[in-house]
């Protein structure tokens, strides 16, 4: 049986707690191959890799910039919209 612990302080992933992987008739190079995508299909490769690193590609920096961006246009709109509807209420209407 392959097992791989996570953590070492990587952020969300010392959280997760441990991968088991069987080996199935000591075929150890499929148990990897199922390591590597669920460890890709989880994000963990991108964290280890901004973590070692601390680099992010600049279209990735544009991508987060923007969600964020309209992350906080959101709030502040929902947020306005709030305000008018307890404006109306106190009113009375």
């Amino acid at each position: 049986m392959t097992t791989m612990m996570r953590g070492g302080g990587f952020g969300d992933i010392a959280r997760r707690g441990v991968i088991t992987i069987p080996v199935d008739n000591g075929d150890a190079e499929r148990a990897y191959r199922r390591l590597r995508k669920i460890m890709v299909s989880e994000g963990i490769y991108k964290e280890l890799r901004e973590s070692t690193t601390g680099h992010r590609k600049p279209a990735e920096l544009r991508v987060l910039a923007r969600k964020e961006r309209e992350r906080r246009t959101r709030r502040s709109k929902l947020n306005s919209k709030l305000g008018w509807i307890m404006r109306q209420k106190e009113r009375g209407f």
